[in-house]
Order: C-alpha cells, then structure tokens, then sequence
C-alpha cells in the first residue's frame, strides 16, 4: 500500500500574506514621506500658547454692537471691509487675506479706512474661491479680532 502523505500549503501562504502586507505598509510610509505638507501658519504652535490673547480680542470684537463686515463686489472687483464708527478715535491694525488651500497666496493689508469707516481693496490678484479675511485693529490701547468668510467668484 502507498500512502502518500498531503502536504498543506498553508504555511507558504501565511507567508505569502504577511511578506505581501510588509510591502505594502513600506509602500505607504514612502508615499506618505513624500506628501507636502504645509502648516495653516508659521510659528502655529506659538500662536497656540498665546490663543487666550487672541480669545480676549475676539470676545471685544463680538460685544461691539456693529460688528465688521466685508463683502466682494463682482462689479468692481473690490472687496469691501466695514468697520464700526468709534467717534474721535483712530483705528490702525492690519487685514490678512488668507487663502485655506494655498498658504502662499496669503497678504496682508494695512488698515486705511475713509471717513465713513469702510476700506476697499483690490480683489484683482485674488483667485476665485474661498477666502478668510482675519482682521486684527486696535482701537486706544484695545485690541480686536474679527475673521470672516469671503467667496470671490
């Protein structure tokens, strides 16, 4: 009688599997060494220590009773920014136009307003899409903080 013995191929498909997973875990750690990965802004984790300043400033901002608008006008290309009227005080600070998806068409723009208390600036550089305008301006020794969404379209 010949008995042939069935060998099971079990172990070489085990190791199959786990060599097969191997390289696929390296091929995600190399994918992912080349991914370009671009921080909302420089010093971020500095700006996280001082957020309770900036919370301060936010708060005095949301207890005006005219809050900062800003608006595109597609007709003039302008974005408009409204700033509440504070009778015989000067307002001074700086709008930062800050584009989410590309940090490097952010700027900044000084505040210069006109008589009326309303500054418009040039959306012509501006890709179409959105936008945050973060507008930090000092009133006396206060200071403030609004940021505010804007699509340009």
């Amino acid at each position: 009688m010949n008995h042939e013995v069935k060998k099971s191929k079990w172990g070489w498909g085990l190791s199959a599997f786990l060599i097969g997973f191997v390289l696929f875990i390296l091929a995600l750690v190399i994918s992912a060494s080349f991914q370009d990965v671009q921080m909302v802004e420089d010093n971020y984790y500095q700006k996280g220590l001082d957020y309770q300043e900036q919370i301060d400033r936010m708060e005095r901002a949301d207890k005006l009773e005219k809050k900062v608008s800003a608006s595109y006008n597609s007709t003039s290309g302008n974005i408009e920014v409204v700033f509440p009227i504070m009778e015989n005080k000067e307002l001074s600070g700086v709008i930062k136009m800050f584009r989410p998806s590309n940090a490097g068409l952010d700027f900044d723009v000084p505040i210069l307003i006109d008589s009326s208390g309303v500054q418009e600036i040039k959306a012509d550089r501006m890709l179409r899409g959105y936008w945050q305008i973060k507008i930090l301006w000092k009133v006396d020794s206060l200071e403030y903080f609004s940021q505010l969404p804007l699509i340009i379209n």
